[in-house]
């Protein structure tokens, strides 16, 4: 479906052999096939995930369920929970700017996570994707 899921399969499973911490996914991809991708994340987030991504944290920081957070698929021991979409955001210019700042993000080389310092950067990365949009203009999702 999109072109970077078995990057996210392999940082996925480092991250949950390395960190033993839940993997939420989130973005076109598991908005449109949250059940596949479920066989490798923990959570999925489902349309617009702002709002739901920060009731998760917190829940998930005071050890509660993930019963009724909009937007909020996961796996628990009756099956998997699906949570219906979030009301999409109206007001787009209450949303802070993405995190782009190069020590607060990290790439995975082999089986290792580096920090992505600008030393780093200039060897590693022969390109920086970065999201010049936001969703889809389409309604099919």
């Amino acid at each position: 479906m999109t072109n970077h899921f078995d990057r996210a399969v392999q940082v996925t499973q480092c991250v949950q052999k390395t960190a033993g911490i839940p993997v939420v996914w989130g973005g076109i991809h598991p908005t449109v096939r949250p059940e596949e991708c479920l066989q490798y994340a923990d959570v999925v987030c489902i349309g617009e995930g702002e709002s739901s991504i920060v009731e998760l944290a917190a829940r998930i920081d005071n050890g509660e369920g993930r019963r009724n957070i909009p937007g909020i698929w996961a796996k628990d021991s009756q099956g998997i929970i699906k949570n219906p979409l979030p009301p999409l955001i109206q007001d787009l210019d209450a949303l802070p700017f993405p995190d782009y700042d190069c020590d607060t993000n990290y790439i995975l080389r082999g089986q290792d996570f580096l920090r992505l310092s600008a030393d780093v950067f200039a060897i590693e990365a022969a390109d920086y994707h970065t999201l010049c949009t936001r969703g889809c203009p389409h309604n099919c999702a």
